[in-house]
């Protein structure tokens, strides 16, 4: 027997707000009470060791026992819905990092305990081979559909196959996706270059769905599934591995491209000894590459990949930010990309401290290092006191979401949010500013209720609108018929809806 460890971060409005004093139970299988935790004001808890079985199991192919023990947790906070997490996964020798998403009490609704089953690893389940669509090359760049490639601030993943249309789909930061992916399909445990070459895998398989628009032109609402039927293996609020975290930082805009090609590669992959198709990537033949034979990530994918490959890197961040620059703004930089970082850091630790950088001067000294520190420490990030791409990006995401906020807070002003609720019916079908104003609200709620899917801001009261209209609906309690109407502004001056 061994010890693993978790590490816990209570958060809401999809990772971008903290929530402080959590009271968090932590159970065995039989429903007994192991720890009792509390969150700080930055949202952590302690880290707290747990017993799992030996690393050993992590090594082998088809091991005679679970190579992880299950652990429940409960999570309870005033104004929030209690959580309780079933099978949360703890491996021997490695850290798990969950997430505990906390959605508030909708208006007039019970206190109810939610629960969440986040296990299940790829390398202990029964594999089917990812399949290629019929008709469609693994690699095609007439494919593609969107004009550049772009690392997305959020992958839509719809939570089964494509023919179950009755399976949610959810919203998830493409990091968090990343970082849950590979947690799901690979070990913490293993040699880090088996690691970095499974992440690049997975990163360009992501990008290419995104890229090419593979669900979307066929109708779909969503960029991936998370089913290794078609796709790869994501558990939703699913625990993330600190060594694997750490890596996917690192590299989580590298991914691979044949030469003289523009797409992400479609880099298929398999276990390697279930199933092991000529032609793809070996996840356990990666592990024995680096752990046996000393290979590098790159020897390790080209060992598997016959095609001619290159690894890019891609500074096109997706959302309203601007993208990374290209460099580490450490102390001493000075320009546009300073000052906009030192504003985007303004309004975030904003609402958590009086930390203010005064004045916006495009010029990073200590002060400026400081914040950074201290955003990094917030957000589970290394804390150099420099912003590299992943600090960027996180910074970028985070505002992005402020902005929302701050905008609601501001009866906003961006979209015309006022005080005079509009006395128009809207509904499917529908155009115009009113309907942008909808999307806007939707969105605000769906990162605090995460039965309210986002939905796109264009203006239109299309299938997907409907759809965010429906979910509030239910949620609040309000007879289901996607139609929207004004009812009323309240003593707060916020915006509510009822339906005609």
């Amino acid at each position: 027997m061994g010890k693993g460890y978790l590490k816990v971060q209570t958060v809401t409005a999809n990772g971008g707000v903290i929530v402080p004093k959590v009271s968090i139970t932590v159970l065995n299988e039989k429903d007994q009470v192991l720890y009792e935790l509390q969150t700080d004001d930055t949202g952590s808890a302690a880290q707290i060791a747990l017993d799992a079985p030996d690393k050993r199991y992590m090594e082998e192919p088809n091991p005679p026992v679970k190579p992880f023990a299950c652990y429940k947790l409960l999570a309870r906070a005033p104004g929030f819905t209690s959580v309780l997490y079933e099978d949360v996964m703890i491996f021997d020798t490695t850290t798990s990092i969950l997430n505990i998403e906390m959605d508030p009490v909708a208006l007039g609704g019970e206190q109810v305990i939610e629960k969440r089953v986040i296990g299940g690893h790829k390398l202990y389940e029964t594999e089917e081979p990812q399949q290629v669509q019929a008709g469609i090359p693994e690699s095609n760049p007439m494919a593609r559909v969107l004009p550049e490639v772009t690392i997305p601030n959020f992958i839509r993943v719809h939570l089964g196959r494509e023919e179950n249309t009755q399976a949610a789909t959810v919203s998830v930061p493409y990091i968090t996706y990343i970082k849950n992916v590979t947690s799901h399909e690979i070990f913490d445990e293993w040699p880090e270059e088996a690691i970095i070459a499974n992440v690049h895998c997975i990163v360009s398989f992501t990008l290419n769905r995104v890229y090419t628009e593979f669900y979307r032109k066929r109708g779909r609402n969503y960029d991936i599934t998370s089913e290794t039927y078609m796709d790869q293996k994501y558990v939703h609020n699913g625990i993330i591995g600190a060594r694997i975290s750490a890596i996917v930082d690192r590299i989580f805009n590298y991914y691979l491209a044949i030469v003289g090609h523009k797409e992400p590669f479609l880099s298929l992959y398999n276990d390697g000894v279930n199933v092991n198709i000529p032609g793809r990537f070996s996840q356990w033949g990666s592990f024995y590459d680096a752990r046996d034979r000393g290979m590098n990530a790159w020897q390790i994918i080209n060992k598997y990949f016959s095609q001619s490959l290159e690894l890019r890197i891609c500074n096109n961040f997706g959302g309203v930010i601007d993208s990374y620059p290209g460099y580490t703004l450490t102390q001493g930089s000075r320009g546009e990309a300073v000052r906009a970082m030192q504003l985007f850091l303004n309004r975030i630790l904003g609402r958590y401290t009086n930390t203010i950088i005064n004045p916006v001067d495009g010029i990073y000294g200590p002060q400026t290092a400081n914040s950074v520190r201290l955003f990094q420490q917030l957000y589970n990030l290394p804390q150099t006191g420099n912003i590299d791409r992943r600090t960027w990006f996180e910074i970028s995401r985070i505002y992005a979401i402020e902005s929302g906020l701050w905008e609601m807070y501001s009866e906003g002003q961006r979209i015309g949010v006022g005080q005079t609720p509009p006395t128009k019916v809207t509904r499917l079908g529908d155009q115009g500013a009113l309907v942008v104003e909808l999307q806007f609200l939707l969105d605000f709620i769906a990162m605090y209720h995460s039965e309210i899917p986002f939905v796109a801001q264009t203006s239109r009261f299309d299938s997907l609108t409907e759809q965010g209209v429906l979910a509030f609906q239910r949620l609040f309690n309000i007879t289901a018929d996607g139609v929207v109407g004004a009812r009323r502004i309240d003593g707060n001056k916020n915006l509510s809806f009822e339906t005609h």
